[in-house]
């Protein structure tokens, strides 16, 4: 397999990465409250619980995402390729859903 598929793959791999921390971003919002999320003893136990929830999943797809293409050895590029594409995702799409989960947050809470 070419090395620029290799690249494309891992950058995929980072974009799913990046959408599950999202997922989990929006349960910890719901969860702990946008404000209290930092602050509280909860919020930090549960910030950690779900963010070490998420790393191993994200490492559970790039392994999987290893097997399924046969990719060669472990190489510093693919984890660029990872990384790359998680910041994309989160400077991109993760502001939409930072937006709307604040918007439904401060509606919820008005009422």
């Amino acid at each position: 397999m070419p090395q620029y598929a290799i690249f494309l793959i891992c950058a995929a791999c980072g974009t799913a990465a990046g959408a599950l921390y999202d997922f989990f971003y929006v349960i910890r919002s719901l969860a702990c409250g946008m404000q209290v999320t930092a602050y509280t003893l909860k919020g930090k136990i549960f910030t950690g619980v779900c963010d070490a929830v998420c790393f191993a999943a994200a490492a559970v797809l790039f392994v999987f995402c290893s097997v399924k293409f046969n990719f060669p050895d472990l190489r510093l590029y693919m984890l660029a390729a990872v990384l790359c594409g998680f910041l994309a995702y989160n400077k991109s799409f993760h502001i939409f859903i930072a937006f709307l989960v604040k918007r439904l947050y401060n509606r919820n809470t008005k009422r």
